[in-house]
């Protein structure tokens, strides 16, 4: 099992099997606080990724997709070039990093295009009640 809390650094090549779990813990306990983008680091590691990856409530977790901890999406990283916020000062140089990155919710995507077409259908009445005098009313 692999700790969300720590991170793991491996001076050669990250080699991982289906029975190799993920704990987030760590993550469940604060969930809804991290930002969208956030990006946390658990393995650092020097040499090549052999492209397997972790289980998560007993399903794999395959590289980019996502999964929920608590009321939070995240998205799995398992090869990549730069670390994240936490743990910066153990980074091995010219290493790679399996990150996890926290992503909005489904439902602010959903929020976001309502308020879009809100938008939308507000410009375009205004457009058609004053448009041919270039005057504009927005209600």
């Amino acid at each position: 099992m692999v700790p969300a809390a720590d991170l793991l650094t491996i001076m050669g090549d990250l080699t991982l099997t289906g029975t190799v779990g993920l704990v987030l813990d760590d993550l469940a306990a604060s969930a809804g606080t991290f930002a969208e983008g956030t990006i946390l680091s658990l393995i650092n590691y020097s040499g090549s990724w052999n492209g397997g990856c972790f289980t998560f409530g007993g399903a794999a977790v395959t590289d980019n997709s996502l999964f929920s901890v608590g009321d939070q999406q995240w998205r799995i990283d398992y090869d990549a070039p730069l670390g994240g916020l936490n743990h910066t000062g153990d980074f091995l140089p010219d290493s790679r990093f399996v990150n996890v990155v926290a992503v909005p919710e489904p439902s602010a995507g959903v929020l976001l295009a309502i308020g879009l077409l809100g938008t939308g259908w507000a410009w375009r009445r205004a457009r058609r009640r004053g448009g041919k005098n270039g005057i504009f009313y927005v209600l």
